[in-house]
C-alpha cells in the first residue's frame, strides 16, 4: 500500500527536476528513430541521457546513491530442532516456492507472446530453484522471473539465453565496483523506462475486444491490475490465483448440474445393456434413472439437489 499512500503527496507537491527528467525519459522512449533504436536501444539510450542530464542540469532529482561494491560472505545454515520455528519456515519456503513459481511462469507467458516462442517449465522452474537455493547459502533473498526486465530486454534485441547471461555479467560488474556509475541513474529515468516497458506489455487488441469478453474474466483482470499497480506483484498473483479457482470451481458445478439427466426409457445415450433395458420397459415409468457425467465435487452439491428436485 506504500505506492497508494504516496500518491497524494506526488500530485500535490512534484519534484520540478525529476518531473523534467521523467518527461524528457518519456519522450526518448516512445520517439527515438527506428535507426538510433536499432544501434542503441531506447531504454539504454534513455537512461545515459537521463544520468547525464541529471549531473550536469537536475541535481535535485533523487538518484539511486551509493551501492555496495563486495561480494557478499557465505552464510551456513544453522540446524535447528525447535519444531515450532522449522513449522514456520517450512511453511514461508513453500508460500515462497509457490508464489515465485507463478510470477516466474507468468513472465516466460509473457516472453512467449512477444517471441513467439514456447518455453520449457520444467527447465525454468529447475534453474531458479538452484538459483535461490545458492543465493540462500550467501544471505541473497529469493528471486524470480521479472516481467519488467525480460520484456525490455527482448525489445531491445535479446532473444537467446546469452542476454540473460550478459545480464549477470553486468551486475556482477556493478557489485564488484562499477557501481560508482550506476549510482547516478536518477529515479525519475527509471520511472519513465518503466511506464514504456508497461505500456509494451498491454496486449491492446485484447482490449479492444474486452466488451466482449466474460464479465467475470474481465473482474479479475482489473482486480489484479490495480493489486499489481498499488500494492506489488506478488500479492495480484496470488490473489488473482484464488479469484481465477473460485471462477473454475463456479464453471465446473454448472457443467456437472447441466450434465444431470433422467432416464425413464432406453435410448441410445443411457448405455445400459439388454437386461437393464428390459426391466426399465417393463417398468412402465416406475423406475427413474439419474445421468450425471463429469467429475464429482462438493460445489454443486446444493444445484444437484436442486435439479433433481425437478424431475
Amino acid at each position: 500500500m506504500l505506492a497508494a499512500q504516496a500518491l497524494p503527496g506526488i500530485a500535490t507537491s512534484p519534484q520540478p527536476d525529476a518531473l523534467i527528467l521523467g518527461l524528457i525519459t518519456l519522450a526518448i522512449v516512445y520517439f527515438l528513430p527506428k535507426k538510433i533504436n536499432k544501434l542503441l536501444p531506447s531504454p539504454l539510450f534513455s537512461l545515459i541521457v537521463g544520468s547525464i542530464l541529471a549531473v550536469l542540469f537536475f541535481q535535485q532529482a533523487p538518484i539511486l546513491g551509493a551501492i555496495p561494491t563486495s561480494l557478499p560472505h557465505p552464510q551456513l545454515p544453522v540446524i535447528l530442532f525447535d519444531q515450532e520455528i522449522i513449522t514456520s519456515m517450512l511453511k514461508s519456503a513453500l508460500i515462497l516456492a509457490m508464489l515465485g513459481t507463478i510470477d516466474s511462469l507468468l513472465t516466460s507467458l509473457v516472453a512467449d507472446n512477444i517471441t513467439r516462442t514456447h518455453h520449457d517449465s520444467d527447465r525454468e522452474l529447475i534453474g531458479q530453484g538452484i538459483g535461490n537455493t545458492i543465493a540462500g547459502l550467501f544471505g541473497g533473498l529469493p528471486g524470480a522471473g521479472a516481467t519488467m526486465r525480460t520484456v525490455i530486454n527482448v525489445r531491445a534485441g535479446g532473444q537467446t539465453p546469452i542476454s540473460g547471461a550478459l545480464h549477470a555479467v553486468i551486475l556482477l560488474a556493478v557489485v564488484l565496483g562499477a557501481g560508482g556509475f550506476a549510482k547516478y541513474s536518477p529515479h525519475a529515468v527509471l520511472a519513465g523506462i518503466l511506464i514504456k516497458v508497461g505500456t509494451d506489455i498491454i496486449d491492446w487488441d485484447h482490449l479492444k475486444r474486452i466488451h466482449t469478453a466474460p464479465k467475470a474474466g474481465v473482474s479479475i483482470m482489473f482486480v489484479v491490475f490495480f493489486v499489481t499497480v498499488l500494492v506489488d506483484l506478488i500479492t495480484a498473483v496470488g490473489i488473482g490465483m484464488v479469484m481465477a479457482s473460485f471462477l473454475f470451481l463456479k464453471h465446473m458445478s454448472d457443467l456437472q448440474v447441466e450434465s444431470i439427466t433422467a432416464i425413464t426409457e432406453p435410448n441410445e445415450e443411457s448405455s445400459l445393456t439388454d437386461e437393464e433395458s428390459t426391466i426399465l420397459t417393463e417398468a412402465n415409468g416406475r423406475i427413474l434413472l439419474y445421468h450425471m457425467e463429469g467429475p464429482l465435487s462438493f460445489g454443486p452439491a446444493k444445484g444437484m439437489v436442486r435439479r433433481l428436485a425437478e424431475f
